[in-house]
């Protein structure tokens, strides 16, 4: 049985660390040597309940007369028969998880969660004080119907000690589809961890509509969220309460509740700040209309006839963002500017200032806390340049300066100058004309005003040193005082003006690895990495982007239709569920996690406890931007932070121990001290360990002739992210008759923390075997500092079958001649990364790709059976290829990848790329990816090719000339060669050699012998 002890999760049951602290915590609150249940019976009987549903107002207002007397005896009924019955009781099962949990992944089961025990119906929940819990409370209908459901809440009680049950505020959660992934995902996500239907949108359960009550059907699922806030000036202790589930207002379960609040004070400030943008415009127009029309006013004006309505909307919003640990910013409000003819400007503030004071000095948000950032109304668009010059004339610059001089002075009156930034226009798209943008701007702006900050979305680096071709860079760091560049695109270590002596380092949210996510499609650890990441950068300021739709269409409010259009939006128009605000995305939650991670890491510092909270941050995220790098700039690496949501809670859970120990003082000797210590110690044996990764395995002829036999060369990348250096050996297991590894064992290198050592294991085989697939695995095994590791290096080798009479390329394959060791077939997915790709079924694709391949004296043929119906009309001619994230998406579409020298350099520019679809194909020496990854030339070569479809598949051929390789070809030959196959209806991308992340690494492919 699974010990309760070891259940990693700071929001789990206790028992809290140190056995004497936990009956102090009793004997403060009269509750000495009780257990949780004894403590619910013994609870007084005055506890209200709150929450949702018809009757809920009812039980709200009653008295503590008969009204409350007869609800407590119907719960305490229902509460004995939900301890002492099964998981579930009236057609009603439960499933509760925390916010870390992917919602879609939850089992309708009688299975135990980390927080949730079904057979004793107790939930479990712990949290510093000031903190929020995030609750996702699912619930299904086995046999029959629920009509009406809802849940309401009771107080929670420790002794005379009291949690209101108004700090559980409950939501409904509905979901969006997604039917198209983003190439990151595709890169590092395998297909059965997609879930299309995602449970996002966050209705409060008082909506008008898309609330509660709900009606259940059979075999539905309600998904409920629930935000636990643990208010300020609660009392540390153990608190018990109940959740009654509810149809048509008559009790159908009840779950126990326990709340641990643990004695130490989460801080309201974290750094760094999540910037984040709120469009005003869409805002409005998506919840007012006026004259039967959407109602978007670009300013507020003293005299609008839906003044209050506009300034309720914003304010319900912003709170609504802030409250979630956002800083939320209105880049497009702006004051009246007047231009003459003599270029003389003058500035209205009266209605900007009526909105932004309220934001800038905190007194709208409730806990009254200011912005920390601020943007200065300035765009491309604003003030407008004249129509008769040019955006770089003097005569615009003299108009930029006068207006940026009048800002600074403004702000400097409302004494937020120091807080406020100037983005830098003209200078979105690292191209020369960008550059030069930032000199002369940044040159206008400094003469504007000295102490106005300029913000630059360039790179302070040249790209070129890491894989971007002919990158068009000039050092402007001169001219720039916060950069604030994709995280794809920042290297803090880059040099002496990264970040410039003076200069303050922001970056954007990008994509995975370089950094988490917001986009939809993201799991919850993606969203709740990003404040992680900003802090191991050193960023004061993580940029995520528009928070909310930009559409001004009030005709397209369904939240379907508005994440379809802003895959990465944080809130969704309240609209449609009846509400005049938007309601939150699941998320905005997960960010609010994220941050109070960091709070907590804060507390730690406070607490001298920097070594415990480093440890964890650099276990957790050890990634982001240029350091997840791999190959260049646009191959991440593998493992930019922990995956797996139970190591984040389990190192909450080890935070939490350090912090109550040191501020209750509790002897290092004792039993839980002992726990903490185990968790701990579990904590980092699964997130600090050795990893090996196979790059590629090579196959060498051993001599002009077959009958020399082949040299096998498997090269491995051996990564210590441990604390303490690494040393041992490695070598492989077990080889194939015939085969003798050279030597049998190698002495690896001492591997120092954080660092990687490349390894080259050789063995020789006389002959060559293969089965139907052109596929072996050969055993390897690693011994480091007393640990074995094994695991399997996949080798690809295809033979070209030597033919008389030409293939007709006409896109069947029935005319291939029979040949042994041609058929290059059991593709892997680029998601399959394993020690042994064989036992992860994931790898492999949900419908089999299949390549021959044969040679005469003149031509190299290559023959696909390809899953998919074969994309548009084959009369229809295409050879245009869309790349995200080093993934072709778009067509179905097979590729080609022939590395002829096979030197393995890692260049893209080594590759001979063919792209075949069933609507064209495409050749080039090199990758065509924007920005470029290698160089590129034109393969001018006279290839033929042709497709056609056969059914549920297609077929596709092709002749490429053995000249068009600008080489001699000799018989005998081992080139290096990758087949990838990209299944546009299931969004999966497969190849053959086994390529993990990037099918465009030379190391990576597999062996083609001519």
């Amino acid at each position: 049985m699974k010990d309760p002890q070891q259940r990693p999760c700071r929001i789990d049951h206790p028992p809290p660390p140190g056995g004497r602290r936990s009956r102090a915590f009793r004997r403060r609150n009269g509750q000495a040597d009780r257990t949780p249940r004894d403590r619910r019976r013994a609870a007084p009987c005055n506890s209200k309940l709150v929450g949702v549903g018809e009757n809920a107002a009812c039980l709200r207002g009653c008295a503590a007369g008969s009204c409350r007397s007869a609800a407590l005896a119907l719960l305490v009924a229902v509460t004995v028969a939900g301890c002492s019955g099964p998981a579930k009781l009236s057609s009603v099962s439960v499933w509760v998880a925390d916010d870390a949990q992917p919602p879609a992944e939850f089992p309708i089961t009688g299975t135990e969660s980390d927080l949730f025990n079904p057979e004793t119906r107790e939930l479990s929940l712990a949290g510093g004080i000031n903190e929020t819990l995030g609750i996702h409370l699912a619930l299904f209908a086995g046999d029959g119907a629920l009509p009406a459901l809802d849940v309401i809440a009771t107080d929670l009680q420790s002794g005379d000690d009291r949690v209101s049950a108004s700090v559980l505020r409950f939501y409904r959660l509905h979901s969006v589809h997604v039917d198209r992934w983003p190439g990151w995902h595709i890169r590092l996500i395998e297909p059965q961890r997609r879930t299309p239907d995602i449970p996002d949108v966050v209705v409060p359960a008082d909506a008008p509509s898309g609330g509660l009550p709900a009606d259940l059907q059979t075999g539905e699922v309600l998904r409920l969220w629930i935000d636990v806030h643990i208010p300020k000036g609660t009392a540390p202790g153990s608190y018990d309460g109940q959740l009654v589930i509810r149809s048509r207002g008559e009790a159908v379960d009840t779950i126990a509740v326990t709340l641990t609040v643990w004695p130490f004070l989460l801080p309201d400030v974290t750094h760094p700040a999540l910037l984040t943008e709120l469009d005003h415009r869409s805002l409005f127009a998506h919840h007012l209309q006026y004259q039967d029309r959407p109602y978007a006013p670009e300013r507020f004006y003293a005299d609008d006839p839906l003044r209050g309505e506009l300034e309720a909307l914003l304010a319900s919003t912003m709170r609504l963002l802030q409250s979630h640990k956002l800083s939320p910013v209105l880049p497009h409000l702006r004051p009246i500017v007047k231009i003459t003819g003599s270029h003389a400007v003058t500035v209205d503030w009266s209605d900007y200032d009526r909105v932004v004071l309220a934001y800038l000095n905190g007194s709208r948000f409730a806990d009254r806390r200011p912005l920390p950032v601020w943007p200065i109304p300035f765009d491309e668009t604003f003030p407008p340049a004249p129509s008769y010059a040019a955006v770089d004339s003097p005569s615009y610059a003299a108009t930029v300066r006068r207006y940026l001089r009048q800002c600074a002075v403004h702000f400097d009156e409302l004494e937020s100058l120091d807080r406020t930034y100037v983005t830098i226009p003209f200078a979105n798209h690292p191209d020369a004309d960008a550059f030069v943008a930032v000199r002369h701007f940044g040159h206008v702006i400094r003469n504007a005003h000295p102490r106005l900050r300029r913000l630059c979305r360039l790179f302070p680096q040249d790209m070129t040193a890491y894989g971007w071709q002919q990158f068009p860079f000039v050092d402007v760091s001169s001219h720039v005082e916060i950069w604030c560049p994709p995280a794809q695109f920042l290297d803090p270590s880059a040099g002496p003006t990264w970040p410039a002596p003076r200069s303050e380092a922001w970056f954007r949210v990008d994509r995975p690895p370089f950094s988490g996510s917001i986009e939809i499609t993201a799991p919850p650890v993606y969203t709740r990495v990003i404040p992680w990441q900003g802090r191991r950068l050193g960023s004061n300021i993580v940029v995520l982007g528009l928070a909310n739709d930009r559409s001004r269409d009030d005709k397209d409010l369904a939240s379907q239709q508005c994440i379809d259009r802003s895959p990465s939006l944080l809130v969704y128009p309240g609209a449609p569920f009846g509400l005049r605000a938007p309601v939150a995305s699941l998320r905005l939650k997960r960010l609010r996690r994220g941050m109070q991670d960091l709070a907590l890491l804060d507390l730690a510092q406070t607490h001298e406890l920097s070594h415990v909270a480093e440890a964890i941050a650099e276990s957790l995220a050890p990634f982001a931007a240029a350091d997840a790098y791999a190959a260049h700039f646009a191959d991440g690496r593998r493992g930019a932070w922990v995956e797996d949501p139970r190591l984040w809670r389990l190192a909450c859970r080890v935070l939490t121990d350090e912090l109550v120990r040191k501020i209750e003082g509790a002897s290092a000797g004792h039993w839980d001290d002992l726990t903490g210590t185990l968790r701990w110690r579990q904590f980092m044996t699964e997130t600090r360990n050795v990893n090996v990764k196979v790059d590629g395995v090579r196959v060498r002829a051993a001599g002009r002739r077959p009958q020399d036999g082949a040299v096998i060369e498997a090269q491995l990348t051996i990564t210590n992210h441990t604390r303490v250096p690494q040393d041992g050996t490695i070598g492989f297991g077990a080889l194939p008759i015939g085969w003798s590894p050279e030597p049998p064992r190698i002495d690896l290198p001492r591997i120092a923390p954080g660092r990687a050592a490349r390894v080259t294991l050789t063995a020789r085989a006389a002959t060559l075997t293969w089965g139907s697939q052109g596929v072996r695995y050969l055993p390897i095994r690693l011994e480091v500092n007393r640990r074995t590791i094994d695991l399997a290096a996949r080798l690809a080798y295809v033979h070209a079958s030597q033919i008389t009479d030409a293939i007709t390329i006409d896109g069947d394959l029935s005319d291939w001649p029979p040949s042994p060791g041609n058929v290059a077939a059991d593709f892997i997915l680029v998601t399959g990364e394993t020690p042994d790709a064989t036992q992860l079924p994931s790898a492999r694709p949900g419908a089999a790709t299949e390549c021959r391949v044969a040679r005469d004296s003149r031509h190299l043929y290559f023959g696909f059976r390809c899953p998919g119906s074969g994309g548009p009309d084959l009369q229809a001619r295409s050879n245009i290829v869309t790349y995200q994230d080093m993934i072709p998406v778009g067509e179905d579409l097979v590729e080609v990848l022939i590395d002829p020298d096979a030197t393995g350099t890692r260049s893209t520019g080594d590759l001979y790329h063919l792209v075949l679809k069933p609507s064209g194909a495409a050749w080039e020496h090199g990758i065509g990816t924007d920005p470029p990854t290698g160089p590129r030339r034109v393969w001018a070569a006279d290839i033929r090719h042709a497709a056609r479809r056969h059914g549920q598949h297609w077929e596709t051929e092709v002749r490429i000339p053995l000249t068009a390789f600008d080489r001699p070809i000799r018989d005998h030959e081992i080139w290096s060669v990758n087949f990838t196959c990209f299944d546009a209806g299931r969004q999966e991308y497969a190849n053959w050699s086994g390529a993990v992340s990037n099918v465009y690494d030379p190391l990576s492919l597999g062996n083609l012998g001519l």
